[in-house]
């Protein structure tokens, strides 16, 4: 079974190796607390996050830098979605550890 530290943000097997045992699945741009409308233009870079979150071999940071580096592609020149995407980036990095291991824990075996 996969255990995930949540002060880090990193699953780890206690012997063998991670594997993919379930598909991630991703809502768009909601979390607790946090809804953005479905047109956003974050959204596809959401539901990489979110996948990414529940796949074997990733860890927080690295979800969390690939989604900051999505948005701010998706944001080009415009400086309020440059804004919303450190924005976001934040937020996760600060409370993302939660949905991390819970997509990891559900997602992610040990053989």
């Amino acid at each position: 079974m996969v255990s995930c530290n949540y002060a880090t943000g990193v699953s780890s097997c206690s012997s063998g190796s991670k594997y993919q045992k379930g598909t991630t699945s991703s809502n768009g741009c909601g979390t607790t607390g946090l809804t953005l409308a479905q047109s956003n233009v974050m959204t596809p870079c959401c539901n990489e996050h979110d996948h990414c979150y529940g796949t074997a071999g990733k860890t927080q940071k690295s979800c969390d830098d690939e989604f900051l580096s999505c948005m701010l592609n998706k944001a080009g020149n415009d400086a309020a979605d440059k804004a919303l995407a450190n924005s976001l980036y934040g937020a996760f990095a600060a409370v993302g550890s939660v949905p991390f291991c819970v997509a990891q824990t559900e997602t992610v075996g040990c053989q």
